[in-house]
């Protein structure tokens, strides 16, 4: 009788841990179809992202400057969205490392070009707009004895310190700042 009953109590704990065995399984299962489906969608985000990302970059001029990178980029886009339709995740995934990688470089590779472009861009601004103190000259005056660039820029500016004004508006006639004669006639910006 007491063997019945051992016999009985081991039969109902290995059933009871098959069954848990079992919903282990099952839940495990369970997780796994949970996982790809989320991955599913993570990757329909990351593609749209890389959609994006790539109108920024021919916003950027990608295409106009780096067309062969461009054209790889659009091929690694196209064969993601068909990978992602037959399911191939770890040739996708390999894919989205690739053109990540890829795209920031051409990102960074843009950002330069164009920080330049910008960087010429406001140097020609400024030398079209920088006066040439020669031409905007408007008075002249005499030099007498005594004088000095100095003494002058007091006299006709009220400021001695803007004694270069009137030195770069002579260059021409002037070696140096010390440099100015009796009688010279001087431009006065």
């Amino acid at each position: 009788m007491f063997n019945k009953l051992l016999v009985l109590l081991l039969f109902s704990v290995s059933l009871l841990f098959l069954t848990g065995c079992e919903t282990s399984q099952s839940g495990k299962h369970h997780s796994k179809a949970h996982k790809k489906q989320f991955n599913q969608k993570s990757i329909t985000k990351k593609i749209a992202y890389f959609d994006k990302k790539m109108s920024r970059l021919k916003e950027k001029g990608a295409k106009l400057y780096y067309p062969q990178e461009t054209k790889r980029l659009e091929t690694s886009l196209a064969e993601m969205k068909r990978l992602k339709k037959s399911g191939a995740t770890r040739t996708l995934r390999a894919l989205m490392k690739d053109y990540h990688n890829l795209s920031c470089k051409l990102e960074e590779k843009l950002d330069k070009k164009h920080a330049k472009r910008l960087k010429k861009k406001a140097h020609k601004k400024a030398k079209m707009h920088a006066i040439d103190p020669a031409k905007k000259a408007i008075a002249t005056y005499s030099v007498k004895a005594g004088d000095s660039l100095y003494s002058i820029a007091r006299a006709h500016y009220g400021d001695a310190s803007k004694w270069r004004l009137i030195y770069r508006a002579n260059k021409a006639l002037l070696d140096s700042s010390d440099d100015i004669k009796i009688g010279q006639v001087l431009r006065l910006p």
